[in-house]
């Protein structure tokens, strides 16, 4: 069973194959999702990478998951 991440945050002009580079450090994704505005057609700031393998997808929250006081340092 497949399973997909969010990721917030993310920079307005990033493209999908960075989001796709970033987490095949871990493992390739299965589907890289980055959502634009209906209107503008610009990217919405959030994404979602999806992996068939669920452990695949567990590390990549323990390697990438920031903690909340880290959120701030951006």
């Amino acid at each position: 069973m497949a399973v997909r991440l969010f990721v917030g945050n993310m920079p307005y002009g990033a493209p999908d194959a960075d989001l796709r580079s970033h987490f095949s450090a871990v493992g390739e994704p299965s589907h890289i999702v980055i959502p634009v505005d209906r209107e503008t057609g610009r990217p919405r700031g959030f994404g979602f990478v999806e992996y068939t393998d669920r452990a695949l997808a567990e590390q990549a929250v323990e390697r990438f998951e920031r903690p909340a006081e880290c959120a701030i340092d951006q």
